[in-house]
């Protein structure tokens, strides 16, 4: 039984994922990029009207996004040297100082591009397991392509039925 079950929500996740990111298209002029999924979350950062961003997830209204290159994030330059990571985990943050939110994660070892510094903190770009948040309400998403017609399929002819199939009353 657990064997079924297991089937049966890998199938579904399967079934659920796509093999290329969503996109949506940012609809609105200076639209938020949030630090979380909530109104009163601290703004990251604004993304104009007409770019695309690449959607990871959905929670109600709100579409979680990969950010931008050019979104300025922050981690403590304490654990920073030569440009790589020397702490285990280091948390990559909204703003400069423990009071913004954490929006990635950064391994031992992975390379930072640092864009400048303020006090005690880097300014970094995004890493790739960074995320932000944009209200669904100022995206639409990008036309998908229509996928191509199947050719008709060949007609079946059916195979009349043999003699041991034929029932005698």
């Amino acid at each position: 039984m657990k064997r079924f079950w297991g089937c049966l929500l890998l199938g579904g996740w399967l079934l659920s994922g796509s093999a290329a990111a969503e996109k949506v298209r940012v609809a609105g002029q200076r639209v938020n990029l949030r630090a979380r999924a909530d109104i009163k979350a601290e703004v990251v950062g604004q993304v104009e009207d007409g770019e695309v961003l690449e959607v990871r997830a959905t929670r109600d209204d709100w579409l979680e996004v990969v950010p931008p290159e050019n979104m300025d994030l922050w981690v403590h330059k304490d654990f920073v040297q030569g440009g790589v990571t020397i702490a285990n985990k280091l948390q990559v943050r909204a703003g400069p100082g423990i009071n913004y939110s954490v929006v990635g994660t950064l391994d031992k070892g992975q390379a930072v591009a640092p864009r400048g510094d303020f006090g005690e903190w880097l300014k970094i770009a995004p890493p790739p397991g960074a995320s932000l948040w944009v209200a669904r309400s100022y995206v639409e998403p990008l036309s998908a392509a229509k996928p191509k017609p199947l050719p008709p399929a060949a007609p079946t002819v059916a195979a009349a039925p043999t003699p041991a199939a034929v029932c005698r009353s």
